[in-house]
């Protein structure tokens, strides 16, 4: 009986991490947002569940700032990193790599 409710619960989590699907929601909140964009449009319209530490971007060999994107919640295993490059302020891409 104590093995059946540990089933129950294990089905409940996976059930639950698979409806919280804060990935894509991110992907989709990335892809809106129009090359050219300034930073701080963009760091208003950042949803809840995504984490960016403005204060610490990465300089990149280009000249672009690169901000990573830490995504609460997220089921990923294959734990993706990503983040917004911006230059001069204006959104320029996403950044994305395993």
């Amino acid at each position: 009986m104590h093995r059946k409710y540990h089933y129950i619960l294990f089905f409940l989590c996976l059930t639950y991490s698979s409806c919280n699907d804060n990935y894509n929601k991110t992907l989709k909140w990335i892809g809106s947002i129009k090359p050219g964009t300034d930073i701080s449009i963009v760091k208003n319209s950042q949803p809840k569940f995504v984490a960016i530490n403005w204060d610490s971007p990465f300089d990149t060999t280009n000249g672009s700032i690169l901000y990573l994107i830490e995504i609460r919640n997220n089921p990923d295993i294959l734990k993706m990193s990503n983040g917004l490059f911006f230059s001069e302020g204006k959104y320029v891409g996403r950044y994305v790599h395993k």
